[in-house]
C-alpha cells in the first residue's frame, strides 16, 4: 500500500518509469509489480498462464496498430502469441498482423489508455522480412511500439450521420459503435471510424442505446472453447510478460532473478541492480540475442553461478540503499512556504530513488524462494534481518524491529545484519517528507478541492502533518483501518481522505506521471520554450489550475525573479505578435486587392489591350506574394495567422460589396432620363 500511496502523493513528479520492473515469478502465479503497485495473487490468472504454457500459444480477436500513440491507424486482426521454444535462441512470436514479429527478451509490455481506450503496448521487437528471409532490426522506441486494443469500456450508442459523412474525407461515418469512459467527473466518448482512426464523439453526435452493452475479448487456446477475459488489458499484459519470462533466463532452472526491460526514453535498463547494458559480446543465456538486444539480467551461466552472483548483488543493494538513506538524512529541511521549483524537482528525484529501492527490497526475496527462482544461497542471505521487510515476506519485521532500525545510525545499520535496511530507508523517507512537506500539502489541497488543508506553520500544525504522513505512508503501527472507529486531531476532510483513498490504477499512474514529467520539466527548465501545453489528465488539469502553473510554482525570491522574467518575455512576445499580425494583414490585403484588380482588368469589358499572358501573370504573382505573407503569419503563431486571415477576408468582402454598390449607383445615374426644361423653366425666373 505504501508504494501505491507514494505514487499518488507524488503524482506530479518525475516518477515510476519502470513499467515492467520487478515481476514476480511466472510459475508461482504472482502478479506483476507495475509502478510499485502491489497486486494480489490471482489463481485465475495462474491457471490461464499454466494453460498457455501447456498449449504453446493463445489468440485474441481485436485491433492492432504500430507507431506513435498520437497517429495510430487501427486494423482488425486475430492476434496470436506463440512460444518458439524450439528455435535457437527461443523467443515469443506475434502472428496475425501485417507480418510476424519477434518480441525481444528485454521488451517492455505495459498497459496504457489512449483517450480512455484500454490498450497494451510492446516496445522491443523485430519484424520478419519475407524478401530477406530473416528478422529485421530491433525497435525499442515508444514511437514505434506495437499496440493491441483491449477494450474495456461499455458501448453506449452509435454515431449519427452528418452532412459531411459522404461528401468529405474527414466526415464522420454513421453507425460506428461509441464507447464511453469515465475519468473522475469527466466523460470521454470515442469511436473508430471506417479508416481505423480513433475519434472523439460529442453528445449530440451520438444516437444513444436504451441500455449499455460490452464488447467481449475472448482468450482462444488451441483445442479449447474461447473464454472471456475478465480484465483484458491486465490479463493480456500478464500473459505476454509471463511468456517472455518463460523464454528468458527466468525459465526452469532459473539463471537470473528478474527479466530485464529497456527504457528507451531514459536509456536505462531495469529493474535496477538486477539488470545491466549489453556489451558487444556474443549472445548467452542472459542475453540470447547478444548486441541486438539492449539489456541483460544479472545472473550466471548456470543456476549455481546465478545463485552466487545474486547473493553478491544483495550486498551491493544494501550499500546503495544506505547511501541513498544518508543523502535523504543530510538533505536540508525546507518549509512549505520556502519551497521552490528547484526544491520540488530535487525532492521528486530523491523520493523516486527511494521508492524504487523499497520496491526492489520488497520484491526480490520472493524470487529467491524454492517455488520461484530457487536460489538457496541468495535466499539464505536475504533471510537475515538487515534484508527483511515488514510486508509480504514469510518472516516479516515486527513493529519493534522497524522502529529499532529507524533509531539506529547509518553506520550502525551498515556494519550489522541485525537492523533492517528497508526499514531504515522507510523511516528516513517518512522523516524526509515531514521536513519537506510542500509536495504533500499542495497535493492534498488540490486533490480534495481545498477541503483538506494542512500546514507546517506552527508546532501543532507540524504534529498534525506528521500524524497524517504516518498513516498515509502506512508506517507500521498506523493502520488506515483503525481510522474508521477513531477520530484524529486532523481536519475532517483530511481523515475522510485517508479512509476513502483507494489505490489508483497502475496504468493511470503511468500516463499521469509521464505527462507530469513533461510539465515539471517545462516548469523547472530555464531554457524551456513557451507554448500551450495540453493536459489530458483530469487530476493534473485540476491541480495545475487555470494558469497551468499553480502546483509547480515556487515561492522563493529566485523563483519570483524567474517568473517576472518569463512574464516580461511573454509581454514582448505578445507585442511582437500584434505587430506581425498588423503588418501581414496590411501587405497581404494590398497584394490580394492588386491581384483581384488585375484579374478584373483581364476579364472586364474594358480590358482591351491589357488582356493577355502578362495580365494574368500579374494576378498570379500578387496572389502568390499575398499567400506567402499569410504563411509567414501562421509560421509566427497560429492565432496570428488566423487573425490576419480573418482581417483580410473581411476587408476583401467589404471592398467587393462597396464596389458593387457604387457601380450600381453609377449605372443608375447613367440611365436616368434628362429633365424636362419646360417643367423647370420657372425656377430660373
Amino acid at each position: 500500500m505504501t508504494r501505491q500511496r507514494l505514487a499518488c502523493v507524488f503524482i506530479f513528479m518525475l516518477a515510476m518509469r519502470d513499467v515492467s520492473a520487478a515481476r514476480d515469478s511466472f510459475h508461482a502465479g504472482n502478479a506483476a509489480q507495475v509502478v510499485g503497485a502491489a497486486m494480489k495473487e490471482s489463481s485465475d490468472r495462474y491457471q490461464q498462464q499454466e494453460k498457455v504454457t501447456e498449449a504453446g500459444s493463445f489468440s485474441i480477436s481485436t485491433m492492432w496498430a504500430r507507431g506513435k500513440q498520437s497517429s495510430l491507424d487501427w486494423l482488425s486482426a486475430n492476434v496470436t502469441f506463440r512460444f518458439k521454444e524450439h528455435e535457437s535462441p527461443p523467443y515469443v512470436e506475434i502472428d496475425g498482423l501485417d507480418t510476424r514479429y519477434r518480441i525481444l527478451p528485454d521488451a517492455v509490455v505495459a498497459m496504457q489508455k489512449i483517450d480512455g481506450m484500454a490498450t497494451i503496448f510492446i516496445t522491443g521487437w523485430q519484424a520478419y522480412r519475407d524478401h530477406k528471409g530473416r528478422f529485421g532490426s530491433s525497435h525499442y522506441s515508444k514511437d514505434e511500439a506495437l499496440w493491441i486494443r483491449t477494450e474495456t469500456n461499455p458501448v453506449v450508442g452509435v454515431t449519427n450521420e452528418n452532412i459531411f459523412s459522404e461528401l468529405l474525407p474527414f466526415g464522420r461515418d454513421a453507425g460506428h459503435k461509441v464507447y464511453e469512459h469515465k475519468e473522475g467527473g469527466k466523460i470521454i466518448r470515442y469511436f473508430m471510424n471506417s479508416r481505423g482512426v480513433q475519434k472523439m464523439a460529442e453528445e449530440d453526435e451520438v444516437q444513444f442505446h436504451a441500455t449499455k452493452s460490452q464488447d467481449i475479448v475472448e482468450l482462444q487456446l488451441p483445442g479449447e472453447a474461447p473464454k472471456q477475459m475478465a480484465n483484458p488489458d491486465r490479463d493480456l499484459m500478464m500473459l505476454v510478460d509471463g511468456m517472455l519470462g518463460e523464454m528468458s533466463c527466468m525459465g526452469k532452472p532459473s539463471t537470473c532473478a528478474f527479466r530485464c526491460f529497456y527504457d528507451s526514453e531514459n536509456d536505462v535498463c531495469g529493474p535496477s541492480h538486477f539488470c545491466e547494458k549489453v556489451g558487444a559480446g556474443p549472445g548467452d543465456n542472459l542475453a540470447p540475442f547478444g548486441s541486438v538486444q539492449k539489456c541483460k539480467a544479472v545472473g550466471g551461466s548456470s543456476h549455481e553461478d546465478a545463485d552466487g552472483r545474486i547473493a553478491e548483488k544483495l550486498e551491493d543493494i544494501k550499500g546503495d540503499v544506505l547511501d541513498l538513506t544518508e543523502k535523504l538524512e543530510r538533505s536540508p529541511a525546507i518549509s512549505e512556504s520556502d519551497s521552490g521549483r528547484s526544491s520540488v524537482k530535487e525532492t521528486s528525484k530523491l523520493v523516486q530513488e527511494a521508492n524504487q529501492m523499497l520496491n526492489i527490497m520488497e520484491t526480490f526475496p520472493m524470487r529467491l524462494l524454492p517455488e520461484a527462482g530457487d536460489f538457496p544461497v541468495a535466499a539464505a542471505r536475504a533471510a537475515h534481518t538487515d534484508m527483511k521487510h515488514w510486508r509480504r515476506g514469510r518472516d516479516r519485521l515486527t513493529i519493534q524491529q522497524y522502529q529499532e532500525a529507524g533509531s539506529k545510525s547509518i553506520s550502525q545499520v551498515r556494519g550489522s545484519q541485525d537492523y533492517s535496511v528497508p526499514a531504515k530507508l522507510h523511516n528516513t523517507l517518512v522523516d524526509f517528507l515531514k521536513k519537506r512537506p510542500d509536495m504533500l500539502i499542495r497535493f492534498l489541497k488540490h486533490e480534495t478541492k481545498d477541503q483538506c488543508v494542512l500546514s507546517d506553520a506552527t508546532a501543532s500544525d507540524r504534529e498534525r502533518l506528521g500524524t497524517f504522513v504516518n498513516y498515509y505512508m502506512s508506517v507500521p503501527g498506523y493502520s488506515i483501518n483503525d481510522l474508521k472507529d477513531v477520530t484524529l486531531d486532523l481536519p475532517a476532510h483530511c481523515q475522510d481522505f485517508l479512509v476513502s483513498e483507494e489505490a489508483m490504477d497502475p496504468e493511470s499512474i503511468v500516463q499521469t506521471t509521464e505527462e507530469s514529467q513533461q510539465i515539471l520539466s517545462n516548469a523547472t527548465s530555464a531554457s524551456s520554450e513557451g507554448g500551450v501545453l495540453q493536459v489530458k489528465s483530469e487530476r493534473l488539469a485540476r491541480a495545475l489550475g487555470p494558469d497551468g502553473t499553480s502546483f509547480l510554482q515556487g515561492r522563493t525570491a529566485a523563483d519570483f525573479a524567474a517568473d517576472e522574467s518569463e512574464r516580461a518575455q511573454e509581454v514582448v512576445f505578445i507585442i511582437l505578435c500584434i505587430v506581425v499580425c498588423l503588418v501581414c494583414f496590411f501587405f497581404a490585403t494590398v497584394f490580394f486587392m492588386m491581384g483581384f484588380g488585375s484579374l478584373a482588368g483581364c476579364v472586364g469589358e474594358s480590358s482591351g489591350a491589357n488582356s493577355g499572358p502578362g495580365c494574368f501573370g500579374a494576378y498570379f504573382v500578387c496572389m502568390i506574394i499575398g499567400g506567402l505573407i499569410m504563411w509567414g503569419a501562421f509560421a509566427m503563431a497560429t492565432p496570428v495567422g488566423i487573425a490576419a486571415l480573418i482581417g483580410v477576408i473581411v476587408v476583401l468582402i467589404g471592398t467587393a460589396v462597396y464596389k458593387a454598390a457604387h457601380l450600381e449607383i453609377r449605372e443608375h445615374e447613367f440611365v436616368k432620363p434628362p429633365p424636362k426644361w419646360k417643367a423647370v423653366a420657372h425656377l430660373a425666373m
